[in-house]
């Protein structure tokens, strides 16, 4: 998945398509997992009003979780979790409830989390970091597809904190 100019995080690289297809398509529901800095006090009654959803210009969006991990009269910081990222989703429901993002930074997909990457640094995935990928990539009904034969090769995949 791609992050905007003003966002920051973890992103993915891989030449495995099938997993690249697998973590960016709706239909698998990874949740990605963003910390968030809104300008202003951030009330639990907005909260619940984004989770039941918000009307966009493409219908309906939602969150899937939050959690707020601090607020203060002049800032907010939150967890957000999604499983479909539509463009600037974040930025657009938070400005629906008349809270602008300060800061945007994606810190897991699925079961990996950033932790201490630095920003513009790399590394390789281990093989049970792909592994776990794949895994929850699995769609709901019991899938018999399997990995694909480069899954676990972790020279071929990457997580890298970008800016």
């Amino acid at each position: 998945g791609r992050l905007d100019q003003h966002s920051e995080g973890l992103i993915l690289l891989t030449n495995d398509g099938d997993l690249a297809q697998r973590l960016a398509h709706p239909r698998y529901k990874v949740q990605k997992t963003y910390f968030v800095v809104v300008a202003g006090a951030l009330a639990q009654e907005e909260l619940a009003k984004l989770r039941r959803g918000v009307y966009l210009a493409e219908g309906i969006a939602r969150i899937d979780g939050a959690r707020f991990r601090k607020v203060r009269k002049s800032f907010t910081e939150l967890e957000i979790v999604l499983s479909e990222g539509k463009n600037r989703e974040i930025r657009r429901i938070l400005a629906r409830a008349g809270h602008k993002v300060v800061l945007l930074r994606r810190i897991a997909i699925g079961p990996l989390r950033l932790a201490e990457l630095p920003v513009g640094a790399a590394r390789e995935l281990t093989q049970q970091e792909v592994k776990s990928l794949y895994a929850c990539t699995q769609p709901a009904a019991a899938s018999k597809s399997s990995p694909s034969k480069n899954a676990g090769a972790a020279n071929l995949d990457f997580a890298a904190a970008g800016y």
